[in-house]
């Protein structure tokens, strides 16, 4: 399952492995698909367009 992740920060991807890892085996996951905004005021602005463009590459899940 690939799931899209929309993240402030690089270590939040890391964060956001390791908790989806406790709710869902590893192995059925993967956070290959991301955008790391560098601070909240451009993840605010590019957050629409990047989720439509997750989706449009094929992941089944978003994470903001």
């Amino acid at each position: 399952m690939d799931i899209g992740i929309i993240v402030e920060d690089k270590c939040d991807i890391e964060v956001m492995n390791e908790l989806t890892g406790k709710l869902v085996k590893s192995n059925l996951f993967s956070f290959k698909k991301n955008f790391k905004a560098h601070g909240c005021g451009k993840l605010k602005i590019k957050c629409a367009s990047w989720a439509k463009i997750l989706f449009e590459r094929g992941c089944e899940h978003l994470i903001v």
